[in-house]
C-alpha cells in the first residue's frame, strides 16, 4: 500500500483510537519479578496487534526506543511498546526500554518493551488517557485487522487504487468501511 501513489505510509492494526473502529480488548499487566498484586491494584491496558509503521501514519510520536520492525518475527524474543500512560503506570521511577512484562491473566507470555510512544485517547476523543500497549502482528496475528493509510492530497481519488491493491493481494479480502 505504502508504494502506491500519493501514499505517505500504511500500517495495520486490530484496534484504532478515538474509536474508530477494531476489536478493542483490555489486559492486566505485570512486570518481571513482581507478585501479583492485591485485587484493585493492577496495571489495565489495552491490548493492541499493530504493524511496522502504524504510530508514523497515525503521527503518534515515539519517545524512547524503536518501532516495530522485520526482526520481530514469530522465531524472536516477543516484544511490545507502550504508551507513556502506561510506562508510568508500570515503572513510575524506571526506564522501561529493556524491561519485561505479561499480560498475566490471559497470554502470559513475557514481552520486552523496545519502545514508548506518546499518548493517545482509545475509546473516544473525550476518553481519559489510559495505559495501551502494542504488539507486533507478526508475533500475535488476527485474522481481522484495519487498514491504515496516509496521503497527501485528496485522500477519495486514492480509494480505488487501494481496493485494486488489496484484490491483488486476495480476491476474497473484503474492503468495507473505507473513511478519512
Amino acid at each position: 500500500m505504502s508504494a502506491l501513489p500519493g501514499v505517505q505510509s500504511s500500517a495495520i492494526a486490530s484496534a484504532l483510537p478515538v474509536g474508530a473502529g477494531g476489536f478493542y480488548l483490555g489486559r492486566v499487566f505485570l512486570a518481571e519479578g513482581r507478585a501479583e498484586p492485591p485485587a484493585g491494584q493492577e496495571v489495565h491496558a489495552q491490548w493492541n496487534v499493530t504493524g511496522p509503521g502504524y504510530f508514523r501514519t497515525l503521527g503518534i510520536p515515539l519517545l524512547a526506543g524503536r518501532d516495530f520492525d522485520a526482526r520481530d518475527d514469530s522465531a524472536s524474543l516477543p516484544v511490545i511498546i507502550v504508551n507513556r500512560r502506561f510506562a508510568e503506570l508500570m515503572f513510575p521511577s524506571e526506564d522501561p526500554i529493556g524491561k519485561r512484562v505479561r499480560s498475566w491473566r490471559d497470554e502470559n507470555v513475557l514481552r520486552q518493551i523496545v519502545g514508548v510512544v506518546g499518548d493517545t485517547r482509545y475509546f473516544s476523543v473525550s476518553d481519559v488517557v489510559r495505559g495501551l500497549v502494542f504488539v507486533p502482528h507478526t508475533q500475535n496475528s488476527w485474522s481481522a485487522m484495519n487498514l491504515l493509510v496516509r496521503t497527501t492530497g485528496d485522500h477519495e481519488a486514492i480509494i480505488p487504487a487501494l481496493r485494486a491493491a488489496v484484490a491483488r493481494l486476495d480476491s476474497e479480502l473484503a474492503v468495507a468501511d473505507m473513511r478519512a
